[in-house]
């Protein structure tokens, strides 16, 4: 099918093709920040910011965890557990 169109100069334009459309891969996050030290878990960047526990629940395989916090996580409750291949850089001891 050869589609003709025209330009501002009223020229003709023709596409040799019909444009398709594809289908593109999946995307994840790659890394999220930790931004609170309250914890909460009411999701991501909802309430005093990101917490560790809603960045450890939103987490895909292969993410970092990043903080741009420093001090002290009072833990209200227990963490989950990590059943996934995580990278969590914080501005402590390397």
């Amino acid at each position: 099918m050869i589609r003709r169109l025209r330009n501002r100069n009223n020229s003709a334009l023709s596409f040799a093709r019909p444009l398709r459309i594809e289908r593109l891969e999946s995307r994840q996050m790659l890394s999220i920040t930790v931004d609170t030290l309250v914890d909460e878990n009411n999701g991501v960047g909802v309430g005093a910011g990101t917490s560790l526990h809603e960045a450890t629940l939103a987490a895909a395989p292969g993410d970092t965890i990043n903080f741009s916090v420093t001090g002290t996580i009072n833990l209200v409750s227990v963490l989950p557990a990590i059943n996934k291949n995580l990278t969590i850089a914080g501005p402590g001891r390397d």
